[in-house]
């Protein structure tokens, strides 16, 4: 039981001794940016909405909070402008030697979001409004091609048959 209540104490000394900042939600945070491609940066987060700049590869961005498929973005002589998040690439800070330590132990404990890429048209608001649609697959499952159709497709395609191994 004394081996218990010693290890205890050692580790809340030990986590009461490391500077863990706290993450404040209400606090915008701002990431560093490549931008990828070629693109605009617009007034708002509309393809319609006013072209204040356009921005060639290699250029760098501080990325602030996402509204859809557009990340808020500070340049230097455009505080408050929009870019399709598509258009940047996110950089990688490296860690400290400081960080490698203790903080990394309960890092491996929690959760993060999961980081994915965004498909043109489609975002959580357009998912979350989505009702299914049967009708539809049925009307879709009856258009499956004959041999004969398949075989006119290809050859108006000019495309080359490949055997597809089974899996």
């Amino acid at each position: 039981m004394k081996h218990l209540e010693l290890f205890l104490l050692s580790m809340s000394l030990i986590i009461y001794s490391v500077d863990i900042p706290a993450e404040d939600a209400s606090l915008p945070t701002s990431k560093s940016a490549i931008v990828a491609i070629e693109t605009n940066l617009h007034k708002k987060p509309t393809v319609k909405s006013a072209i204040l700049v356009e921005k060639t590869p290699g250029e760098s961005l501080k990325i602030g909070k996402r509204h859809r498929a557009w990340y808020f973005v500070e340049d230097n002589n455009y505080p408050n402008a929009w870019v399709k998040m598509l258009a940047v690439q996110l950089a990688v800070e490296p860690r400290r030697a400081g960080e490698l330590g203790v903080v990394s132990l309960f890092e491996s404990m929690t959760t993060k979001p999961t980081a994915s890429t965004a498909v043109r048209g489609f975002d959580q608001h357009a998912f979350d409004q989505v009702t299914p649609n049967k009708a539809r697959l049925t009307t879709l499952n009856t258009f499956k091609p004959s041999k004969s159709e398949l075989n006119r497709f290809i050859a108006d395609g000019k495309l080359i048959a490949a055997e597809v191994p089974n899996e």
